[in-house]
């Protein structure tokens, strides 16, 4: 009898510490985030910026794994195989929802995934090397117009918001760009500061001292006024020159996780994400990385219908660039 009391209470005694290890709250083990794109890129450049500060806040050890390719789509389809529990995180720009405008997975992004914070708006802008052959953006246009093709630009991939920026930009000067793809930010730099291509699309926050440098010079910003960023005050903006129309194509870098995954942690996530945006010590790099110049913090409500405007907007880009029928 003594033996089967002292059985049932060993019994209630790991039942009940099940439980309590159960209850644990949101996170307890390491998360991982996916950057669907190469290594020295912005949304790279944001992961690794804000990693250490996540793990200080959630309070456990945050993984960063990189999978470029296909426009996002190889990064969104390894982060959709996940369970849809918190513990994988994917940072995503307008390319995801992109992906679904040409219908490039077997499932569409926007309803796989939910929205959990945005942190950038960024401005596209071609950028070319400090010895390039090209001085001015009136002169690569003139030269391009004179030798359709000749003009070659690096980006990240076909399909995705630089693309779509590109090939808006090419449609509205009259011109035809020869497109050189790559997934890795550092390799489009080392390209065009060698003069191996003329032109590069990127973000002036994934170029940092490259800027300061002078190893690369902005040609055009994708805007149709100037930035009032001290780097690119002088920065000629394409509206200044006749091509307008720019609202709605800059990118965006935000969060999401798997539909399904517990509100519990989402609500964990985008307080953790604006405690970092509110902090001094991102919103100094902002500032020296001309990130402030379009305010990026948008929750989970404001981040979704987001989404929706940028699915109308670059289907509506495409449809006239001759993209989709």
């Amino acid at each position: 009898m003594k033996l089967l009391k002292a059985l049932c209470v060993t019994t209630a005694l790991v039942m009940a510490s099940g439980a309590v290890q159960a209850e644990k709250p949101y996170p307890n083990r390491a998360i991982e985030i996916v950057v669907p794109s190469g290594a020295g890129g912005g949304q790279d450049t944001m992961v690794r910026l804000i990693q250490p500060w996540l793990e200080k806040d959630l309070g456990v050890s945050i993984r960063v794994t990189n999978v470029p390719g296909g426009a996002h789509t190889k990064g969104i389809i390894y982060a959709n195989n996940a369970p849809a529990d918190g513990y994988l995180i994917h940072c995503e720009s307008p390319s995801g929802l992109i992906a679904d405008v040409f219908k490039k997975m077997p499932f569409k992004f926007s309803e796989a995934f939910v929205p959990v914070a945005n942190l950038q708006k960024d401005t596209g802008i071609l950028w070319t090397g400090g010895k390039g052959r090209f001085k001015t953006i009136q002169e690569m246009i003139d030269f391009a117009k004179k030798n359709p093709g000749k003009v070659t630009v690096t980006i990240a991939s076909p399909g995705g918001v630089d693309d779509a920026g590109v090939g808006y930009f090419a449609d509205l000067a009259g011109i035809k760009l020869a497109v050189v793809p790559s997934d890795s930010g550092g390799e489009r730099m080392a390209s065009v500061i060698a003069g191996h291509v003329d032109l590069m699309y990127e973000e002036a926050s994934a170029v940092g001292d490259m800027m300061k440098s002078g190893n690369i010079i902005p040609l055009v910003v994708f805007a149709d006024e100037r930035l009032k960023t001290p780097e690119l005050k002088n920065a000629t903006a394409a509206g200044e020159i006749g091509l307008k129309g720019w609202d709605g194509m800059g990118t965006w870098r935000g969060f999401a996780v798997k539909k399904g995954t517990p509100q519990e942690a989402i609500d964990r996530l985008q307080v953790a994400f604006k405690k970092i945006y509110d902090s001094p010590e991102y919103q100094k790099w902002a500032k020296e990385n001309a990130l402030d110049v379009i305010p990026g913090w948008m929750d989970s409500k404001q981040f979704a219908k987001l989404w929706e405007e940028s699915v109308a907007r670059f289907a509506k880009v495409f449809t006239q660039l001759g993209r989709i029928q």
